[in-house]
């Protein structure tokens, strides 16, 4: 079959794909709002996802990343191209952004308030995330990374597609039936996925910077009585901060420095939650200045 080259705005960063598997054009034309647009005159990151015939097998199918005309990931099954796009381009932000101090966390804003929920996998930080994103007064600015510039204080606005896992995704297909989900993506080595589309706002809000306001670590515990929300000592979330900061070990002093600033700027708290979102949710607000 043969390739085609798009071009789409990824958060901030203008994209062109060059892909041969439609299934993965039909996603990205889904959640990306722009998705074939005319060429750019740059780019910031040329990529090719292309599905070839195993080596291994004459009719299986696998789906390849290549940058700079580099394979840097083992291949994936052809049904993943779109979440090997995804984790793709968050591999070439966090390997090439370095002028950003670059957080594992979700980040959302109210007015120019942000909240930074930083969180491995199975924290629940996506769920929470879009929860909070369509709720009135909200804007995401990124499900997976956050951009903390620490020269001016600001984190930047980077909004793409919410990534739901296993549970997760029925519980907001419920909430929000009516929104934009790929159909779901089964035996990932994350489990089965779900990619929900950013709201319009946030795209068109996407050269407003928000200031760190609100550090919470999320953790989903379904055995928990009820929602905990409890003031974190900065000190300690320096630390669990720095541990989810991809670029900290490039960066060394600068990182150290500029984590230092953001957790001064901010309340620091732990949530422990069992999945009630609209307790969470509420608790969370109320915080907010």
């Amino acid at each position: 079959m043969p390739s085609h080259i798009d071009y789409f705005q990824a958060g901030r960063f203008r994209i062109s794909l060059e892909s041969n598997i439609p299934h993965l054009r039909e996603q990205a034309r889904l959640l990306y709002p722009d998705f074939q647009q005319p060429p750019y005159p740059f780019s910031d990151f040329h990529i090719q996802i292309k599905g070839h015939r195993s080596l291994g097998s004459l009719f299986r199918k696998e789906a390849r990343f290549t940058f700079a005309e580099r394979c840097f990931f083992t291949p994936l099954a052809y049904e993943h191209a779109f979440p090997l796009m995804e984790w793709g381009l968050n591999w070439c932000i966090t390997n090439h952004l370095n002028h950003f101090v670059i957080i594992h966390g979700a980040v959302l804003a109210r007015e120019d308030a942000a909240l930074v929920l930083p969180g491995s996998p199975g924290s629940g930080k996506s769920t929470l995330c879009a929860a909070l994103c369509f709720r009135p007064g909200w804007r995401l600015l990124s499900d997976e990374l956050t951009l903390y510039a620490p020269d001016t204080k600001d984190i930047h606005s980077n909004p793409r597609p919410i990534a739901l896992k296993n549970g997760s995704i029925d519980v907001i297909k419920k909430r929000h039936p009516q929104l934009d989900f790929t159909h779901p993506i089964e035996d990932t080595h994350k489990g089965t996925i779900s990619y929900l589309k950013a709201p319009q706002h946030c795209f068109d809000l996407l050269d407003r910077p928000a200031k760190p306001s609100r550090l919470i670590f999320p953790k989903f515990d379904p055995n928990t009585q009820d929602c905990q929300l409890l003031p974190l000592p900065k000190g300690s979330a320096m630390i669990r901060l720095a541990e989810q900061t991809f670029n900290y070990g490039v960066l060394g002093l600068k990182a150290f420095e500029a984590l230092n600033q953001f957790v001064r700027r901010c309340e620091c708290y732990e949530l422990t939650y069992d999945g009630d979102l609209d307790t969470a949710s509420q608790q969370i607000e109320a915080l907010m200045p």
